[in-house]
C-alpha cells in the first residue's frame, strides 16, 4: 500500500532508440492475487495508497503502455488509472479502471522515442495528491493526481489527472 520508488528512478525511458520500462515487484503479485487482468508488460508509474477527502481509501495505480496498432503501426498509447478499494484488496477486490488519453488529461501525446517518465511519487501534506514527472523533447512536465469523491462513480469516487509543466525548483511535490 505505500510502495514508493525514489523520484529519480527512471520507470519508462524510449529515449536513444531504447525501450526501459520497470514496474514494482509487488505489482506482478498483486495481479497474480487480484482480479485484474490483460495488464500484461505495462509500466507502473504510481502505486500508493491514497485517501481522499470524504475518507475513501483506494490503491491508486497509474500506468502506461504505448504500443503500435495494425499494420500500419499507428502509435498510440493509454494511461490506465486504477482505483482498488484497500479492504477487499486480497478478497475480491471491487476494481474499477479509468482508460485515460492524453487530451483526458491536458497532455499533448509525444512523439516516439521521446518520453520518458520518473516514478511517481505520494504527496506528503495532501492523502489524495500524487505527481508523476515526465520529460519529453528536452522539456520536464508533470502529471498530478487526485483521488476524488465522486458520488455518481461506480466506487464513489474517481481519480483525475492533470498535465502541467514541471516547477523549475526540480522539486516534484
Amino acid at each position: 500500500m505505500s510502495y514508493t520508488a525514489p523520484s529519480t528512478q527512471i520507470v519508462y525511458d524510449e529515449v536513444d532508440d531504447k525501450i526501459t520500462l520497470v514496474s514494482p515487484p509487488v505489482w506482478d503479485q498483486f495481479q497474480q492475487r487480484s482480479r485484474i487482468v490483460g495488464f500484461g508488460a505495462v509500466t507502473v508509474l504510481f502505486m500508493h495508497e491514497r485517501i481522499s477527502t470524504g475518507g475513501a481509501q483506494r490503491l491508486v495505480c497509474i500506468t502506461f503502455d504505448r504500443m503500435s496498432l495494425g499494420r500500419e503501426s499507428v502509435e498510440t498509447e493509454e494511461l490506465s488509472a486504477i482505483s482498488i478499494e484497500v479492504e477487499s484488496l486480497w478478497k475480491d477486490a471491487n476494481t474499477h479502471i479509468f482508460i485515460l488519453h492524453g487530451g483526458d488529461v491536458g497532455w499533448q501525446s509525444p512523439p516516439a522515442g521521446t518520453l520518458r517518465f520518473y516514478a511517481g511519487q505520494a504527496d506528503p501534506s495532501d492523502q489524495s495528491h500524487f505527481t508523476i514527472v515526465f520529460e519529453s523533447q528536452g522539456k520536464k512536465g508533470m502529471l498530478d493526481g487526485w483521488l476524488l469523491d465522486d458520488p455518481s462513480a461506480i466506487q464513489g469516487v474517481r481519480i483525475k489527472l492533470a498535465a502541467r509543466a514541471a516547477p523549475a525548483t526540480g522539486k516534484t511535490q
